[in-house]
């Protein structure tokens, strides 16, 4: 597997790392707010809607927010809680 071509589709949204002293940043997982449709089109539009802006964590709970949706996440396991579409 190579390189992606410049303007590839590769990911879209947040990378969830931990921190180790010894062994430095170590990828735990991504979130996404695309959508399963959103990805088969990946690479041929613009999701600013869905594009992640800010994370936040609360207690035991990871949010990711964009201009169209508020996803929560488990700070552990990073499975999806709950999320709310707020400009579909």
């Amino acid at each position: 597997m190579g390189i992606p071509q410049y303007g590839t589709f590769t990911f879209q949204g947040a990378y969830i790392y931990h921190f180790d002293l010894q062994k430095g940043f170590i990828l735990r997982g991504k979130i996404t707010h695309l959508n399963d449709t959103d990805l088969l089109k990946a690479g041929h539009q613009y999701y600013g809607s869905k594009a992640i802006e800010r994370i936040l964590y609360i207690k035991d709970t990871l949010y990711t927010l964009s201009q169209g949706m508020i996803k929560a996440n488990d700070l552990i396991s990073l499975q999806e809680k709950n999320h709310l579409i707020i400009n579909p």
